[in-house]
């Protein structure tokens, strides 16, 4: 494995920075403190942590559902809506989670 360091962040990170500096209002100045927080954020996230939700009407669709190895919960809204949580059985770690250990 070959890679170049370089501070490929760091244009983006001062541009925001000095935009909230510059800033009028509160909304202004969360505003750009939001968008360096979400790059961290991103590079951080934890993508076993989500799950596949379907909304069904049918009590057939619920129980197959329900049946799956990969389901987690469920909630029912009323008699003819529900809500089941599945765990993904696919999963593509593709998120730099090295940078985030970097940038702390």
């Amino acid at each position: 494995m070959k890679f170049t360091q370089r501070c490929w962040l760091k244009d983006y990170i001062n541009f925001n920075t000095e935009q909230r500096k510059h800033a009028k209002t509160a909304f202004e100045k969360d505003f750009f403190k939001l968008l360096n927080n979400a790059v961290y954020g991103k590079t951080m996230e934890n993508l076993r942590n989500r799950v596949k939700v379907d909304i069904v009407q049918t009590k057939k669709r619920a129980e197959k559902l329900v049946a799956s190895p990969a389901f987690h919960a469920f909630t029912i809204f009323d008699e003819n809506l529900v809500a089941v949580q599945r765990k993904l059985t696919k999963l593509c770690l593709n998120r730099p989670i090295q940078v985030g250990f970097v940038i702390l």
